[in-house]
């Protein structure tokens, strides 16, 4: 048999394979190097790996749309964090905790928190405010559970069908709804999400549609391929800006929300989004707040009559805490929006209106955002990452603090919660970083 070695005329041409194979490794790796070192992470990586993520950390769900999987333990590449990434893990019941969750609470006491990604949180586990709150709880003899129910990308219907379908079963004694002003209202009327919608009889429950799904990218499984872009996008920034290239992220669309998005994605998705869609959509505004109070109206009666205690919790968005930190982005965005600063103040308004329509209906309600605003001014600690606008380890470790003698209360005496006036100060002392 003849000798099959690859020759050419000049010798054997494997050496010079090896090291052409060689030589695309190193200058792939000085790229990556250079990428990471050089230049600041793009809008349309960081969404491309969230569209991913997506698929991972989500399933559909015929009620809800979407919910969380359980036994998740996946991590998050994320450059404002010292680690580089976000830690997130679901428990049995895909509740954001590592530990198990037993239908029965035996002799515990039980909180549950529902809400969206800002109590979801962009933190790791044991940084989450929920995670905090159950650790002060528990310094005493008494054993306490809470559990954070709250998902990314929800609006408060999709919560409130979340307690209705599953939160119910898990007897909480106090139920905490967070309402996050930066975009759950204009989330309460948004297309597609199951919504509860005013009619000439009253009010009609809309399903979740299959569009929505598809556009949250959720699946039964998510494919091989999805799992290994995400894990490529996770590692490798180059990869990233070249898939990007390529046209797969939406961001790149054009119109005012695709640029806004490209300028500063908290800003956009956080606050001056929900701004941009109420001034195009004004109507709204109006079916959003009539929405909410009939879905307050109808979370206190469901929780009451499982024996537990409703809270409504508002969270501010950074423009009211901390605008200034992000002052000339925030600006950016609003003339490409083309928003007015009658159309920057409507958080106001909305805090004004969710507030008064909760103690309308007696339910307990804590405002927390002059106390943010206040800590910030009076400290200089912020409490929110600059490249979101969600709430930074910081931010978790205020709620928690200024949660823990209120929620010590509620679960004590059952009562109407104390004024925050009184009972919720603001810790002006050392930054909680």
């Amino acid at each position: 048999m003849r000798n099959m070695t690859l020759t050419y005329s000049g010798g054997s041409i494997l050496p010079r394979v090896i090291l052409l194979v060689v030589t695309l490794i190193l200058l792939l790796a000085f790229s990556e190097i250079i990428l990471r070192l050089m230049t600041r992470e793009p809008a349309e990586l960081s969404l491309l790996r969230a569209a991913d993520f997506q698929a991972i950390y989500f399933e559909p769900d015929p009620i809800l749309g979407i919910v969380r999987r359980a036994n998740l333990d996946v991590r998050f590449r994320f450059e404002e964090r010292p680690s580089g990434f976000i830690h997130f893990q679901t428990n049995n019941l895909g509740l954001r905790r590592v530990e198990p969750t037993e239908q029965n609470k035996g002799s515990k006491r039980r909180i549950l928190v529902l809400g969206d990604s800002q109590i979801d949180g962009s933190v790791d586990n044991q940084e989450n405010a929920c995670s905090l709150l159950e650790s002060k709880l528990n310094s005493g003899p008494t054993r306490y559970e809470v559990l954070n129910a709250a998902t990314g990308s929800y609006s408060p219907y999709q919560a409130y069908l979340w307690y209705r379908t599953r939160g119910r079963d898990l007897q909480p004694d106090v139920v905490i709804f967070t309402i996050f002003l930066g975009n759950d209202l204009a989330e309460l009327v948004a297309p597609g999400r199951p919504r509860l919608m005013p009619d000439r009889k009253g009010f009609c429950e809309i399903g979740v549609t299959e569009g929505y799904q598809r556009r949250m990218k959720t699946y039964r499984e998510p494919s091989g391929w999805t799992r290994l872009r995400f894990s490529l996008l996770q590692n490798s920034v180059l990869f990233g800006r070249l898939s990007s290239f390529v046209g797969g992220s939406g961001v790149q669309a054009t119109g005012p929300m695709g640029r806004a998005y490209r300028c500063c994605i908290g800003c956009t998705g956080q606050s001056l989004g929900q701004a941009h869609w109420f001034k195009n959509h004004p109507q709204d505004v109006h079916l959003s707040m009539l929405s909410l109070k009939e879905l307050l109206r109808r979370f206190r009666t469901d929780v009451e009559q499982s024996g537990g205690h409703l809270i409504v919790l508002v969270l501010p968005s950074r423009l009211q805490v901390e605008a200034e930190q992000d002052a000339e982005r925030t600006r950016k965005v609003a003339q490409i929006l083309e928003l007015s600063a009658e159309n920057l103040e409507l958080e106001s308004r909305l805090a004004h209106e969710t507030v008064s329509i909760a103690r309308e209906l007696e339910i307990d309600t804590v405002d927390f955002t002059s106390l943010m605003a206040g800590f910030h001014r009076k400290s200089g600690g912020n409490l929110y990452y600059d490249t979101d606008w969600h709430l930074d380890p910081a931010g978790h470790r205020f709620l928690a603090g200024q949660l823990e003698p209120l929620t010590s209360s509620w679960l004590a005496s059952g009562q109407s919660a104390p004024r925050p006036r009184t009972r919720l100060r603001a810790n002006t002392g050392p930054d909680p970083r």
